[in-house]
């Protein structure tokens, strides 16, 4: 009897299987989730096998647990189309035949498609490795130019991949636009020397040829001081805040923070900063000018992006482990005023409009970015593109919105009435855009590195096409 419960059990946690592995270490609540199901097909079954009726609370029981196993299949499938439509749809054939025959059960065939689609977006978040291919075809592409490149060409043999980098996760400048500053994620603990790659870089903008570099473990989030001072930069997986000199990029102090910290936000009249913690909802603070601990508190969000509104004192978050999608805080007190989308696909990207007064949000496995008007806080702009989109940056100057990836190696760009200007291609892995203070030179951080996008060439030649389709007709031609 005891070796039947556990049989049905084992088959009711089957369709969770690969879900748990990939998500447990990350959502640790997903884990509950899927046992507790488990535990409801296992009494479900039991109680069929037994000849009894089920009843109303374990029937009921049975809807929510396909209820979540169509939810997995609909939005990994999603996310997937736009890039394996066909092995999908082949997939999906091969599983249905043998349960349309009655060769298999309808746990296994769908509790199969639910792995295997779940195993597949765990893959397309796995940053590919860089080769010579992808260099050949950045140094072809016209509307890009690298600013600084992650690998070493010497490591690079037989077009195989040869790095631990997963790309750029933060660009910053300074005021008077003479340095820049990047973070590059590597490999974790364990799969190779934390030490041994370099975590941030220090690029002299004015000699491009000078070139700082600290290697560490993780680093994500980077900030200057008001002052410019100090660089305050987040170390992942020592939980630490590192307090570092701009010049040499050598380490001054540390500051304790909480489990994998992340972006750094500079309050000047507050006199605090303020880092935040990845599927956290927390925020430890810290006092200025001296970058003393002050402490921890709710903050009620967790921010996979943030965008910045230093005149308002408040900011955005795109969310990616929260009850919301977007957030609206306030800097100083971190209260959450106004929240949207409630359990839509996850965002990486957030923006804001200054010219229309809107925020651009991603949501990546739908592929659509969305507009919000800041007074109403309604949506009143979508705009289609690939799903995976994570970074989105509104370029109010030359009234252009970026939108960066983490499957497709390109940048799209879209005018502001939503239609697309044209495709760059920067690498895949497209994490972060930077639009640099003075200059308006826009960066992207990608697999590859730092790559700056020419986008004044690509409207410039995209208003010459236009113009030649338009003075090839005759005004009074008529229409054919």
């Amino acid at each position: 009897m005891k070796l039947g419960k556990l049989k049905n059990f084992a088959v009711g946690f089957f369709p969770f299987l690969t879900l748990t592995a990939l998500m447990g270490s990350v959502t640790p609540p997903a884990i509950g989730v899927c046992v507790a199901l488990a535990f409801v097909y296992a009494f479900y079954k039991g109680k069929i096998d037994n000849g009894k009726k089920p009843g109303l609370i374990p029937t009921c029981g049975m809807v929510v647990y396909w209820a979540v196993i169509a939810a997995i299949i609909a939005v990994a499938g999603r996310a997937l189309f736009d890039y394996y439509a066909v092995p999908l749809a082949v997939l999906a054939v091969i599983f249905a035949v043998p349960l349309a025959l009655r060769r298999s059960s309808a746990v296994f065939s769908i509790g199969a498609m639910a792995n295997v689609c779940a195993l597949l977006l765990f893959l397309m978040f796995s940053p590919p490795g860089i080769t010579m291919n992808m260099l050949d075809k950045l140094e072809n592409e016209q509307y890009a130019a690298p600013v600084y490149l992650l690998p070493d060409e010497t490591m690079i043999a037989d077009d195989r991949p040869a790095t631990p980098y997963q790309g750029v996760r933060s660009i910053i400048t300074d005021k008077n636009e003479t340095t820049i500053y990047f973070t590059v994620d590597h490999a974790p603990p364990g799969v190779t020397d934390p030490f041994r790659f370099e975590s941030i870089y220090r690029i002299d903008l004015g000699d491009p040829s000078n070139v700082k570099a600290f290697r560490g473990n993780r680093v994500f989030g980077l900030a200057l001081t008001p002052d410019e001072t100090k660089l305050l930069a987040t170390s992942y997986y020592e939980r630490k805040l590192l307090i570092m000199d701009p010049e040499t990029l050598a380490v001054l102090d540390t500051r304790p923070t909480s489990t994998y910290p992340q972006f750094i936000l500079v309050d000047e009249p507050g006199a605090r900063v303020t880092v935040t913690h990845e599927g956290l909802g927390i925020a430890t603070i810290y006092s200025l000018p001296d970058v003393k601990y002050y402490k921890k508190t709710k903050l009620g969000t967790a921010p996979a992006a943030i965008a910045v509104d230093r005149q308002r004192r408040v900011f955005y978050a795109a969310n990616w482990i929260s009850w919301y999608v977007l957030s609206e805080v306030e800097f100083y007190s971190h209260r959450v005023r106004r929240r949207k989308f409630l359990f839509p696909p996850a965002s990486g990207g957030i923006s804001i409009d200054t010219v229309r007064n809107r925020i651009y949000l991603t949501l990546g496995l739908s592929g659509t970015i969305v507009g919000i008007d800041r007074d109403s806080f309604e949506t009143v702009d979508r705009i289609k593109t690939k799903t995976m989109v994570r970074p989105v940056c509104v370029d109010s100057k030359r009234k252009l919105i970026y939108a960066g990836n983490m499957k497709e190696p390109y940048v799209s760009v879209f005018d502001f009435d939503g239609k697309l200007a044209g495709k760059i291609f920067t690498g895949s892995q497209c994490r972060v855009f930077y639009i640099t203070p003075k200059s308006n030179r826009v960066l992207a951080g990608t697999i590859l590195g730092v790559i700056e996008l020419k986008t004044d060439n690509l409207v410039a030649e995209r208003r010459s096409r236009i113009s030649r389709v338009y003075s090839g007709r005759s005004r009074f031609s008529p229409s054919r």
